[in-house]
């Protein structure tokens, strides 16, 4: 509180302020009774008369006794003063004349006054003719005031969610963690989002950043802040929203960047990957990626042409080609390969695929392979591959074309 001779400062204002919205809540029908000197001066008018103004609801909840009045004194001047809103210039108004002195412990207002006090009792017990909504700002004294509460609240909140961020960093081990690729394209969304934030969303997705090393949120610290920021913004009338630097000390910020340049980094790495892994002794070659794509000129189309192509000049085992696409498998030209081939991703998109042995098999040995002869059949050739693909979408599979008899020679 302001100091014993300042009954009217910021402070005093601000509490005052907030003691009122608290009366007025839901529409209360509330009486209030305000008591003043006579004012003998331009600046005490004022001040009763914004005293009125926020009190008084067109004189239906309010009464206006003057305590220490000479005799001559009319309560009526209230009607007159302009600084006062017109509708509330008609509150009832009393007067209660200077006391007697009897002795030296005090003033007395007993029996001269006794029938003073019982109307000013009556006008105080009448029904309330009309409820009032209270709308009042902060009066300009106390503005400042509760800015600087505000300040020093988001300031704290600040140091604190700043330290306990920096303290989880310290104790997280990135090789402990398993982020899905869904998880880190959300944690780069929320890094590189620019929108405004209160302070609790905030901290929600800063947890995500080091799942591991327990709650920032649980942190003493950062739960004192939480309660600062509900009470300032239940004083300011709405939310404190601001964008995430000032949420973040500048040590915090520079964590942050390093964080979202691993994370970008971790992104294009998984998408850039690529893999290729020859099973000689099983004649099986693997390739792997993240989005597979096999075109024209591309490096794996080639390395799994010559992997059959070897496979196939030393054994008459039919090589198995697998491809597996994390995302998708993209065939944009036609797979023509004498091999089994297996293609295992979520979307597979296809041009076209011949697994036949026609003109990509090496010729049948002579002896499992004749002519027919006289009407009768030949011994047949070489078989064409199998095509299995494990997918939740597959498009274009109209294309696909696989020799389902035995070529004949």
């Amino acid at each position: 509180m302001p100091g014993t001779q300042d009954t009217r400062g910021p402070f005093a204002e601000l509490v005052a302020h907030f003691v009122m919205k608290w009366l007025f809540a839901n529409h209360k029908n509330v009486q209030f009774i305000i008591v003043a000197t006579p004012p003998q001066e331009r600046s005490q008018e004022v001040t009763l008369a914004s005293t009125i103004n926020r009190a008084c609801a067109g004189g239906s909840n309010a009464v206006l006794v003057y305590t220490k009045c000479d005799a001559d004194f009319d309560p009526r001047i209230t009607t007159k003063m302009k600084a006062i809103n017109p509708e509330n210039r008609n509150i009832p108004a009393f007067t209660l004349p200077r006391p007697r002195k009897l002795d030296e412990e005090g003033l007395d207002y007993s029996s001269p006054q006794r029938e003073m006090k019982l109307s000013v009792l009556r006008e105080l017990t009448s029904p309330v003719k009309q409820s009032k909504a209270f709308a009042e700002f902060v009066p300009d004294s106390a503005q400042l005031l509760l800015q600087n509460f505000r300040n020093r609240s988001i300031e704290f909140a600040r140091d604190a969610l700043s330290q306990a961020f920096l303290s989880a960093y310290l104790k997280y081990n990135p090789q402990e963690s398993r982020y899905t690729l869904s998880t880190v394209s959300e944690l780069l969304n929320i890094l590189e989002n620019p929108d405004l934030l209160m302070f609790e969303d905030f901290l929600g997705q800063i947890q995500w950043l080091v799942p591991q090393s327990g709650s920032i949120s649980g942190n003493p610290s950062v739960q004192k802040a939480v309660e600062r920021l509900n009470l300032m913004e239940i004083w300011s009338g709405g939310a404190l929203i601001r964008c995430k630097n000032e949420w973040f000390t500048t040590k915090c910020r520079s964590k942050l960047e390093q964080i979202k340049r691993d994370l970008n980094g971790l992104y294009s790495s998984v998408h850039k990957y690529q893999a290729v892994v020859r099973k000689r002794s099983e004649n099986t070659i693997v390739v792997s990626g993240w989005n597979l794509q096999l075109g024209s000129g591309s490096r794996v189309l080639s390395a799994i042409k010559d992997f059959v192509n070897a496979i196939n000049s030393r054994t008459e085992d039919i090589p198995t080609v697998v491809l597996i696409g994390f995302k998708s498998v993209t065939i944009k030209v036609e797979l023509r390969v004498w091999a089994n081939v297996v293609i295992v991703s979520p979307e597979v998109f296809i041009t076209k695929i011949d697994l036949s042995a026609e003109g990509q098999a090496p010729p049948p040995v002579p002896l499992c392979a004749k002519p027919g002869q006289n009407g009768l059949h030949g011994a047949p050739g070489r078989p064409g591959g199998n095509l299995t693909i494990i997918c939740k979408e597959l498009v274009s599979s109209q294309f696909v074309k696989r020799s389902k008899r035995p070529t004949r020679r």
